[in-house]
């Protein structure tokens, strides 16, 4: 196989990604624009729908995140890349939570000032941002951020990442996390509009040759993004 051909096949892959995850934006629906590396469409569309289920306003995110699907035994985070257990993936709705508090992290990454995680650094509680080596996890503040987070914007009982299961998701109810969130990025709302959308219901991606074909999705009228029932480009991993 020609470099060229590699070239062209590698381009279509991406293109069929960026497709994939930007099936619900086109119909409405608000999820970050997304490059997926690996992983397979059923373990990609648990990722699209636990975005889709958040109330979160997923624009507020600048740029493009690419998420790695893959064996890795946990899920972390850096700065514009969000890495995704393919066994946790596979749990479904299980694995949502996580999802949810990875992306939190490139909320936080991508978007939050300085000065505004030096206010919810207060509000949360933590000991520290980003910690060290031997602070504990739940008193990292920017673990507290990422699991308040998770929480806040789907709070549902299927959510791993609640007050009950996760003591870093109970550091601030939803309301003042919403409150302070605002303030820190400037906006007057950090929640996505609640309307009436066309999502699609099916989306396959596929070429010949590569076992990828393009076909149109089937839609039905659903309200998504119903409201809640109740950075700096170097940045170390994390969970």
């Amino acid at each position: 196989m020609t470099t060229k051909t590699l070239s062209q096949l590698a381009t279509t892959v991406a293109a069929a990604a960026l497709l994939l995850a930007n099936a619900a934006t086109a119909t409405g629906a608000t999820v970050p624009t997304m490059l997926f590396q690996g992983g397979t469409k059923a373990e990609q569309a648990q990722v699209i729908k636990a975005l889709a289920a958040s109330t979160f306003d997923w624009r507020l995110l600048p740029q493009t995140v690419t998420v790695h699907i893959a064996n890795y035994g946990s899920s972390y985070a850096t700065a514009g890349d969000v890495y995704l257990d393919a066994q946790l993936l596979d749990s479904g709705t299980f694995a949502w939570g996580v999802v949810l508090h990875e992306f939190g992290h490139q909320v936080d990454f991508l978007v939050l000032p300085q000065t505004g995680r030096d206010q919810l650094d207060q509000l949360l509680g933590g000991v520290a941002w980003n910690g060290g080596q031997t602070t504990a996890h739940d008193q990292i503040g920017a673990e507290r951020f990422a699991s308040v987070f998770a929480w806040t914007y789907w709070q549902n009982a299927e959510n791993a990442i609640s007050p009950k299961q996760a003591s870093e998701a109970a550091a601030a109810t939803p309301a003042a996390f919403q409150a302070a969130l605002a303030t820190a990025l400037g906006v007057t709302t950090t929640t996505a509009p609640v309307r009436a959308l066309k999502v699609a219901t099916a989306l396959t991606v596929s070429h010949t040759g590569l076992g990828l074909t393009i076909t149109k999705a089937a839609a039905k009228t659903t309200t998504t993004n119903a409201p809640a029932l109740a950075a700096p480009a170097a940045k170390a991993p994390v969970a």
